[in-house]
């Protein structure tokens, strides 16, 4: 950024008044966690363009920004293999017991007994709730653990999906037939709670969900009761709804014995983290040099 004459302020604000006091006078912005809402990017007064330090932008009222003449970029195509890799990796924990079998190992009982049922996963059914780079990703690797894969998508084109062994489906089809539900979507107003009372319902009890895109797409109070009714088998999460603050329903999926917890770290590794600063970064020079950047999610004249 200072090579190309830009001055970086680094800050931490996390409410409305923080970010409008940090940022008023900014020319560009780019926004981590800190929820960039209208009442924040109505105050701004020089913002050309927020950078979105990730995939998702839920946090960024893209409406508000438009109305305002501001650019929105996100960075899609960072982590692919790092989230892939992870969401594989909940599923063979699950698969293969590793947590219980683990906890029997320092009991220095050395047995069966307390171990759930394992079952191989060749011929087990992979569901994807979303089929973009990071979900083709994981239909690729569940496929040569010989699993099935079936994909839902509300925009799914069946035409991309050739030659990726995915079979598209109904959501419902996907929940009743799934063992393992791995969820890719971004979050929105038709995403939020997706796995909701009766979402669980229809899965099969045996089944396990996979969550490493977004905490909100999943009714954690829902969840937790059928976890612990025994209607679903288990529950691999990177991401919470309630990872912003510690609460009762965080402590409780964290130390759920049917639950397997990381800190939001599936997209981490040291190459990841550089291509997304590298990115994020570029995108902002670029604005502020008139040109379009490379990845805008809303539509305004540059």
């Amino acid at each position: 950024m200072e090579g190309e004459g830009w001055e970086l302020v680094i800050g931490q604000a996390l409410d409305e008044n923080g970010l409008i006091e940090l940022c008023w006078d900014a020319d560009g912005i780019l926004a981590n966690r800190a929820p960039m809402t209208a009442g924040v990017i109505d105050r701004l007064e020089r913002c050309k363009i927020i950078s979105r330090y990730g995939i998702g932008y839920d946090r960024i009222d893209v409406d508000a920004a438009s109305r305002n003449g501001i650019m929105v970029t996100n960075v899609p195509d960072y982590c692919t293999d790092e989230v892939s890799d992870h969401t594989i990796a909940m599923i063979l924990m699950f698969a293969r017991g590793i947590v219980p079998s683990g906890e029997i190992a320092r009991s220095d009982t050395w047995t069966l007994e307390g171990l759930p049922n394992l079952q191989s996963l060749r011929g087990r059914i992979c569901g994807l709730v979303g089929l973009g780079k990071i979900g083709v990703a994981v239909a690729a690797k569940a496929q040569a653990l010989g699993m099935g894969v079936l994909g839902y998508s509300p925009n799914v084109n069946e035409r991309a999906l050739e030659g990726t062994g995915i079979t598209p489906t109904s959501l419902e089809t996907l929940f009743r037939q799934s063992d393992y539900i791995s969820l890719h979507a971004p979050l929105n107003e038709t995403t939020h709670h997706l796995i909701n009372k009766e979402a669980l319902k229809e899965m099969k009890s045996t089944a396990t969900i996979i969550n490493t895109s977004r905490g909100g797409m999943i009714d954690e109070e829902a969840l937790i009761e059928a976890l612990n009714n025994k209607t679903l088998n288990g529950a691999g999460l990177d991401v919470l709804a309630s990872e912003g603050a510690v609460t009762p329903t965080r402590r409780a999926l964290v130390n759920h014995p049917k639950a397997v917890v990381t800190a939001h770290t599936a997209w981490y590794s040291e190459d990841a983290r550089a291509t997304l600063q590298h990115k994020t970064c570029e995108q902002v020079v670029m604005a502020l040099k008139g040109e379009r950047p490379y990845s805008l999610v809303n539509s305004i004249k540059i």
